[in-house]
């Protein structure tokens, strides 16, 4: 019983956790940057990725074989492979740097998400981690993960109404290595933020009602077409999806992105 468990999150044929075993039908995206095999240099997807230094300008999705691949929106927005103290690759951004997913994610079926994202962030300016629709504040049915200035970090929710919520000022100083695992529901108001298995946002602030949207998923900027807020930090492995996601399924999840950069 356990190997048949095990065999449907796991590659048959690497041996690896395969992201899609979690989505089903369940809209969503995962990227694995710490994999050169999942992305390409070039926006077209064409150019191998092959060693450190070269530029990443297309992401493979993992969370079903059509995916909703990231891209950078023009060629000197493109991150460059680097190598972590873990010894595993990532996608090292500077400031100036940005992804969006190729076309909307249509998330209209719910009102509950989750984001976890392990990345080290550089600095200490405001800078999106990621963000479904190119603002939040202004666009019904989206959220917003995000560093702040202070050294924290924040989460917005908005079904039709905006909720924000921020983390204690001055907690986590440059450069910081994170796991952040976010949780937002429209209908019964949440917010939750934990960082490297520590919960330090915990919100059931209104956001209005409704459900999600369907947006474009932006990375390490917001709005790529017209970035700002761009992380300078560095991408290991990200994954966003809609709906109820049980327990165990979550920790999986949380375990895949942990072993991307080991930051707990």
């Amino acid at each position: 019983m356990l190997g048949s468990a095990l065999a449907t999150i796991m590659g048959a044929s690497q041996g690896r956790v395969d992201p899609a075993a979690w989505f089903g039908s369940a809209p969503g995206v995962a990227y694995d940057f710490t994999d050169l095999s999942t992305m390409r240099q070039n926006t077209n997807g064409t150019t191998a990725v092959t060693a450190v230094g070269q530029s990443v300008g297309w992401v493979r999705d993992l969370s079903r074989a059509s995916g909703n691949h990231l891209v950078a929106p023009a060629d000197i927005r493109r991150g460059v492979v680097g190598t972590s103290a873990n010894g595993k690759f990532h996608v090292a951004c500077n400031g100036a740097r940005a992804y969006a997913t190729t076309s909307a994610i249509n998330f209209t079926g719910s009102d509950e998400v989750a984001c976890i994202a392990a990345m080290r962030a550089d600095s200490s300016a405001v800078e999106v981690i990621a963000e479904i629709s190119n603002d939040t504040a202004a666009t019904d049915g989206s959220f917003v993960l995000y560093r702040n200035s202070s050294n924290n970090y924040g989460i917005a929710s908005r079904g039709t109404a905006s909720a924000i919520s921020t983390s204690s000022a001055g907690a986590f100083s440059s450069p910081d290595l994170f796991v952040l695992v976010m949780r937002a529901k429209i209908f019964t108001p949440t917010m939750t933020l934990s960082r490297n298995g520590t919960e330090i946002i915990s919100s059931g602030s209104s956001q209005g009602s409704g459900s999600y949207g369907t947006h474009l998923l932006n990375v390490a900027c917001r709005n790529a077409g017209s970035p700002s807020l761009m992380l300078n930090g560095h991408l290991s492995r990200l994954l966003v999806i809609g709906g109820p996601v049980s327990a165990g399924t979550l920790a999986q999840m949380i375990a895949w992105a942990r072993d991307g950069n080991n930051a707990y």
